[in-house]
């Protein structure tokens, strides 16, 4: 008789060898890291500049998440997907990032002191929400905060999950599909401030009839989270002391700037800095049209063409009109003693997008021009130019001078024809090594201190045509500032303070970051038809596979045991 199997002792020695192969498994992975990503876009795997950025913490960076609570199965899905990419960050950060979700209006009993708090959170930067908690239900609805508070050895940063809804009935999941996107590039940018210890140099230039500070004080304040901001004045800064500068703002000069200027900016690019460059070369603004009805444009000439000549861009004499445009209000006959007021399409205010698959323009909402001027690429040899901002495909130019009144300018249905250009550049990158417009030149004076050089370093810098894209609107009479981007007769908000943003990240990216912003995630939605459908059928497979599997599960081992010991 064969000598039955001891199974106790088989049992007892599996037990040991799991023990053992679980303890050597747990070793090495203190040794070894290892994450797997089987998703088709990654959306589970940090780049690097994010991992470096978590691994660079030297303090906890504590995140205070406000998406808590009862809202709608969209913004479930962001709070998931914040949760999984804060794990991820984790991973490598360690010890170093700490979260916690909270409803911070589970103890607000009164309406009022729901108000309160989303003041108190607005005060810090967080964007309040109303969603709609049923689709079918207009009044329905709640305030969110789709935000969190990070904070970092002492210092608060905030940060927003959701990207604002920025034109009436835009696609939530479309929008909460962005947001998912966007969210590794948001929080590495609040971990970017968080590590940052000294911040790099914005100069805005004056003294060529730049925009006032006033009218550039929205896009100022938003810089100055990440960077320092300063006004200078070109003639009083000697060219050495510009270098001290990371990048230049000139934002719609209207004055020629004398040779020594010029030179002043052409050493500046040649010794690696950036210009953000916002300069037009028509005159136009509706305060001219308010005044005297209407007006015939001149050109100016600032000086500063022969040196984006000489870079790779031009500037052309001529304004951007096109059918995709904002309104303007218009004054019509009086009604009952009151002067009435229609909005219509203004086409000198075109709606500027992207084809561009580029970082500073993905994702980005439409920018609001005024009275823009296209831009061509020339020459620069070796120099690569990227259009950011174009026109639509119902567009065309007016070369100056333009005679603009109201009264000509409104579009007409019979008009429509003419608008047969499509996806005039207004906006252009350009990156490479600079030629120097003053190489083959000799000045008079040269400063002993200043290393005179003919080419640049590999550097970047952005053309725009338009200086308007950086203006906030003020109201004169109490001096309010609105956002940048926000008009305030069509209240609507245009991504202007994110394109400028944008612009100057990606020209003093110490980090990489800009790089994150090309993620792309795929939201695999339900066929919300074929799930109402079909909703029966899959409840009833959902309940009755689990436990037919479970009894064939049963019956095979059963079976098998019997076999076997039987």
């Amino acid at each position: 008789m064969a000598k039955r199997p001891n199974i106790r002792f088989q049992s007892l020695t599996g037990l040991l060898l799991a023990t053992a192969l679980l303890l050597v498994l747990n070793l090495l992975s203190q040794q070894f890291f290892l994450r797997l990503d089987l998703t088709a876009e990654k959306r589970y795997t940090l780049a690097k500049p994010s991992r470096d950025l978590a691994k660079g913490l030297k303090d906890v960076a504590y995140f205070k998440i406000y998406l808590e609570g009862d809202f709608p199965a969209g913004y479930k899905h962001l709070q998931k997907a914040t949760l999984e990419i804060l794990e991820e960050y984790r991973a490598y950060a360690g010890a170093n990032i700490e979260f916690e979700f909270e409803d911070p209006f589970e103890k607000a009993g009164t309406q009022e002191e729901k108000d309160k708090i989303t003041e108190q959170l607005y005060k810090k930067g967080l964007q309040p929400m109303p969603v709609k908690l049923d689709e079918t239900d207009e009044l329905s609805t709640k305030t969110i905060i789709p935000g969190a508070v990070v904070s970092y050895q002492g210092k608060e940063f905030p940060l927003n999950l959701m990207r604002q809804q920025f034109f009436p009935g835009a696609n939530n999941e479309e929008e909460l599909n962005k947001s998912v996107e966007n969210l590794e590039y948001c929080i590495s940018d609040v971990l970017r401030k968080c590590v940052t210890e000294k911040k790099k140099r914005i100069g805005f230039t004056a003294g060529h009839g730049e925009l006032p500070r006033d009218e550039l004080a929205s896009a100022a304040n938003g810089l100055m989270e990440s960077y320092d901001v300063e006004r200078i004045k070109l003639q009083d800064l000697p060219p050495v002391e510009l270098n001290k500068y990371d990048v230049l703002v000139v934002a719609k000069p209207d004055s020629i700037y004398n040779p020594y200027e010029r030179f002043k900016l052409d050493q500046y690019v040649m010794h690696g800095g950036k210009v953000l460059w916002l300069v037009e070369n028509v005159v136009a603004d509706m305060d001219s049209i308010s005044r005297y009805k209407e007006f015939l444009t001149p050109t100016i000439e600032t000086g500063l063409e022969e040196l984006l000549f000489k870079y790779g861009a031009r500037v052309n004499y001529s304004l951007l009109s096109d059918l995709q445009c904002n309104f303007i209000p218009v004054i019509k006959q009086m009604q009952n003693g009151q002067p009435g007021q229609d909005m219509v399409p203004w086409t000198f205010y075109p709606i500027l997008s992207s084809t561009s698959k580029h970082p500073i323009v993905k994702n980005l909402e439409p920018v609001w021009g005024q009275f823009t001027c296209t831009i061509d690429t020339v020459g620069g040899k070796g120099i690569r130019k990227t259009v950011l901002l174009s026109s639509s495909d119902h567009s065309r130019t007016l070369s100056s001078p333009v005679m603009i009144s109201i009264k000509n300018s409104v579009v007409r249905q019979q008009d429509v024809g003419l608008f047969n250009k499509a996806n005039l550049p207004v906006s252009v990158l350009l990156e490479g090594k600079f030629k120097s417009f003053f190489a083959n030149y000799t000045m008079d004076s040269v400063p002993a201190e200043l290393d005179f050089k003919s080419e640049s370093p590999e550097s970047r810098m952005i053309v725009v045509g338009d200086g308007d894209i950086i203006r906030n609107q003020v109201k004169r009479s109490t001096g309010e500032i609105y956002p940048l981007g926000y008009d305030r007769y069509t209240r609507t908000t245009f991504g202007n303070m994110k394109f400028i943003q944008n612009c100057i990240d990606y020209l003093l990216d110490g980090h990489g970051l800009i790089e994150v912003r090309t993620k792309e995630f795929q939201v695999r939605l339900l066929d919300r038809a074929k799930v109402k459908q079909e909703r029966f059928k899959w409840q009833v497979i959902n309940m009755a596979l689990p436990l037919l599997l479970l009894f064939v599960f049963a019956g095979a081992n059963n079976a098998v045991r019997k076999k076997k010991y039987g």
